[in-house]
């Protein structure tokens, strides 16, 4: 069970609109990462949804942590969006997310 909720998510991430990415990488610290990645991981941290997204910097492995709990779903399978749903980007067709968003 978790503590937080998707509005909850969706209010945080609201109040970073327009901000800089430092206030909501800082619980990663220095080092080269994906600012969206770490952007997604702490709003799930600072809303007490910390166990259902992983506290994570690399988009790639935050998908893949997805699949693993049958949680992801492809653009291909007909499922459709919701307010708080992750979506990742592949924009180079690789396989590996570039964004997510």
């Amino acid at each position: 069970m978790f503590m937080g909720s998707v509005a909850g998510i969706v209010a945080e991430a609201r109040k970073g609109l327009g901000q800089g990415y430092k206030e909501y990488t800082e619980i990663f610290g220095g080092g080269c990462f994906a600012w969206c990645a770490a952007f997604i991981s702490t709003i799930a941290q600072k809303t007490g949804n910390g166990g259902c997204i992983p506290k994570d910097t690399h988009c790639t492995s935050q998908m893949e942590w997805f699949k693993a709990k049958n949680r992801f779903h492809a653009r291909t399978s007909g499922y459709k969006p919701k307010v708080g749903d992750l979506i990742y980007f592949d924009y180079d067709f690789t396989g590996d997310s570039d964004h997510v968003a």
